[in-house]
């Protein structure tokens, strides 16, 4: 189902994270894609961010 399948990116998403392996916002290099979900209320998938601190 589409539930699974933003679960599976969000798992993947973890451990590329956790491993040193993040996705980096082309418009906002500081930060990187932390995970997805759907926002029902534009019914379309859009990713959060978290600000690498290192950068």
């Amino acid at each position: 189902s589409f539930k699974t399948l933003i679960q599976s990116i969000n798992a993947q998403l973890a451990v590329l994270n956790k491993n040193g392996y993040a996705i980096y916002d082309i418009d906002n290099p500081e930060y990187f894609i932390s995970s997805v979900k759907y926002d029902s209320d534009s019914d379309e998938v859009v990713f959060e961010t978290i600000e690498d601190k290192s950068k």
